[in-house]
This record gives structure tokens, sequence and C-alpha cells, in this order.
């Protein structure tokens, strides 16, 4: 046919994503943007589990790191930032994938607030935190909302795309921009 196995197993686009309940907040929020994108045909969620982004390469060069590219050309990180206030920097490996992702032309979300859950409101939280223990309602936007040893980061993410309704911090500028990205490589 003229076309390698890996060529026809990529995906249109790749959206790299720490892990499981990222991919549950990314479609609920697509969704919400353009209904019509559909995980699976449109774009497809991948993990990178954390801190093993520090193992991954966003760009051509060769070498020890997993070449993520090989999945597709077109792709998005989204990353936590983990920074614990606004003067915060990101480290090295966040530094180093988002100049790789932005010299592939990819598009690079790194949160906005300490991780994903920090988008959530307030009243989100505070309605959550009843059904779940370790919830960090007033957490802030730079604080641990969840404490992982007592909760289900997977089953909260499905609870709180329910209750969420509001777009805080730059969660509308960010998924409006992933959504455009999704589209172009149409």
């Amino acid at each position: 046919m003229g076309h390698s196995l890996s060529e026809l197993v990529q995906t249109r686009f790749a959206i790299w994503v720490e892990g499981p309940s990222d991919r549950i907040y990314l479609n609920h929020w697509i969704e919400q943007i353009d209904p019509d994108l559909e995980e699976g045909v449109d774009y497809s969620i991948l993990f990178y589990g954390g801190r093993i982004l520090s193992h991954h390469g966003f760009d051509d060069v060769e070498g020890d790191l997993v070449r993520a590219l090989s999945l597709s050309r077109n792709f998005a990180v989204v990353i936590d930032s983990d920074r614990k206030n606004a003067r915060a920097r990101i480290n090295a490996t966040k530094s180093r994938v988002k100049k790789e992702t932005e010299t592939q032309s990819g598009f690079c979300w790194i949160t906005k607030g300490r991780e994903i859950e920090n988008y959530l409101n307030q009243n989100v939280l505070k309605t959550l935190s009843g059904k779940f223990n370790g919830i960090h309602a007033n957490a802030g936007q730079y604080g641990k909302i969840l404490n992982p040893d007592k909760i289900n980061k997977v089953a909260f993410a499905r609870q709180a795309i329910q209750e969420a309704s509001e777009w805080p911090l730059d969660l509308r500028q960010r998924v409006n921009a992933l959504v455009k990205h999704i589209k172009a490589a149409h």
C-alpha cells in the first residue's frame, strides 16, 4: 500500500497528559467548546505519567528519550505547573518540553495554577468535599487541591465535571487554543 505500519496507526492529533483524570477534564472541556470533536476520531489522549515526562522527547533528536512524535506530528502536551506561588518557576524538564513542543509547532499548555484541578472553582470543590475525603476546597490557585492518598482522582474528576460550569483562570483561552490545534490537524 506504500505506507508503513506506523503511518497507519498514527492519530490525527495526540494530546499528552499526566494521567486518566486529566483525560476526563479535557474531554469535558473540549466538548463544551466543540461538541463535534470526538476522542478516538479527531484526537487521542495519551498518558506520560507525571515524573516520567522527563523520559519523553518532543523533537526529532535521536537519543535515550521516548520519541513522542512517532505517534503524531500534530500534538499538544498538557503539564501541571506544580508552582507553589506566582513567582515560582517551572522546572527544567517542563521548560525543555515546552521548548521542544513549540519548536515542532505543537501546543504546550502549562497550567496557570498548580495542577489541572486548580481550574475547578471553589463552589465545585466545596460541593464535592461532602462526597469525598481529601479535598482542600480553600487551597487557591497554587494549593494542592486533592490528597492522592485519600481520594480516587478519576472518581473525583467524573463527579467534578458534572458540577463544573465556570471557566476559571485561563481555562477557556487554553481549551479554545487546544481545539483550534485539533481542528488544524484535519
